[in-house]
């Protein structure tokens, strides 16, 4: 579980700022929302809010580029190019410094501090500390190509000389399959970033409903548990075969890319089979609804396409197979802007399904929103809210709601307040 993430000069964070899942003191929820790690209590969910602008997608951007870079840079970047940092573009100070990202998280047991400093040219430095007890244990410590270890980082002491200045040491020792450092990378390649803008992750929601065996058939019962329990009238979700011929799916794609593959496909078939027609077999989803009598008495059911369903219905099934996923498999999901093309009530709906999945179970979700009635929810602690407020300098600052200064009520509107600006994080206008 993601434990603290930091980010410092990158994008629009300047200074340094650390998002933080360690939970208050405060009991509230704390079956459903805290899971003991150690000695800490890891909040389960985080939710972000912030202005257009503000800065709260840079924290989604942050931790791609570091999963991305740990998970890539020994292996798919050549000596020589440019390591795609991203520093705060809008000071002088900060233009040409490294930046700097670091995560804490729990695997196997372990918790683990692990961080670098980068600029475009090189590593400027990279850490790896580990908790094994009550202390912290170093691993390993960069400066430039000096590379220290520790007794217990054995795998590294043949690949010191092999590490480029632009790859991290890390990734060398995970390529040559070091055992600290690929267990480290699995918990990377368990952090997964998505946006409700995009439209591309029906595929993940498609593998719930064609795959088989027992892990699929729970995770199909959940899926149900969520279209059902939306309430938009669905009783069952189907996949149909459709048999399309290649004319009509080339007809789609640029004149002349058509012609050329579909000239190329005629000739190859021809030389097979002359008789033999240019198909696939294609999958599409139905849903299945109640059909009604005069008398309101359920006479059948009907079968209608997944493309008639309302834009929100279509948007809560596209994000439900990465949500399942997640609770059913463990690791962190980020997600940009969870409220896009969803009714509030959704979107509460869609949270509190999260929650009430998520018992017992090694899963962490991290939005981004702009829905103040979330702020109202009572299935939430005030420690798992987060304000991004960007100033008039072009830096964005993360501020927790239990860090405000001034005392927050137990009885407070949480939601009214910050439509008056009272945690900030919200569009000033001047029309």
């Amino acid at each position: 579980m993601l434990i603290e993430l930091t980010i410092k000069n990158f994008a629009s964070f300047k200074e340094e700022n650390v998002l933080s899942m360690i939970a208050s003191k405060d009991a509230t929820n704390e079956k459903e929302q805290v899971k003991q790690v150690g000695k800490h209590n890891i909040l389960k969910n985080s939710i972000i809010y912030g202005a257009n602008a503000s800065g709260k997608s840079n924290i989604l951007q942050a931790i791609t580029f570091l999963k991305w870079f740990v998970i890539n840079s020994s292996k798919d970047t050549q000596q020589g190019e440019k390591i795609k940092v991203n520093p705060f573009k809008f000071s002088t100070l900060t233009e040409n410094e490294p930046s700097l990202l670091e995560v804490v998280f729990n695997q196997k047991g372990v918790i683990y501090r692990y961080g670098f400093e980068a600029c475009k040219e090189k590593i400027v430095s990279e850490w790896l500390f580990a908790r094994y007890s009550s202390r912290e244990s170093k691993l390993f410590i960069r400066e430039g190509q000096k590379i220290s270890l520790g007794e217990k980082f054995k795998e590294g002491r043949n690949y010191q000389s092999a590490v480029r200045e632009n790859a991290l040491f890390l990734s060398v020792c995970a390529q040559f399959n070091g055992e600290i450092s690929n267990e480290l990378i699995k918990w990377f390649r368990n952090v997964h970033i998505i946006s409700s803008l995009d439209d591309k992750y029906v595929n993940t929601t498609l593998s719930i409903l064609k795959n088989e065996g027992n892990k699929y058939e729970q995770q199909r019962q959940v899926l149900m548990d969520l279209i059902k329990g939306i309430d938009v009238g669905i009783e069952d979700i189907i996949l149909e075969d459709e048999n399309v011929s290649l004319e009509k799916i080339i007809d789609k794609l640029p004149m002349k890319i058509a012609r050329k593959l579909l000239d190329e496909l005629q000739e190859e078939v021809a030389q097979d089979n002359e008789d033999k027609r240019l198909e696939i077999i294609a999958q599409h989803v139905s849903t299945v609804h109640k059909k009604y009598d005069e008398n309101k008495k359920i006479v059948s059911l009907e079968t209608c396409k997944f493309n008639m369903e309302s834009r929100g219905t279509r948007k809560i099934f596209e994000l439900a197979g990465p949500i399942i996923d997640t609770i059913f498999s463990g690791g962190v999901l980020f997600i940009d802007e969870i409220q896009n093309s969803l009714h509030t009530k959704l979107v509460l709906g869609l949270l509190r399904f999260i929650v009430k999945n998520q018992i017992n179970k090694d899963a962490q979700f991290i939005m981004t929103t702009h829905d103040v009635n979330i702020l109202g929810d009572k299935s939430f602690r005030r420690d798992q809210f987060w304000f991004v407020e960007k100033n008039e300098y072009g830096e964005s600052e993360l501020t927790a709601l239990i860090d405000f200064e001034e005392h927050v009520r137990k009885d407070a509107l949480l939601d009214k307040d910050y439509l008056r600006g009272r945690y900030g994080a919200i569009p000033y206008l001047r029309l």
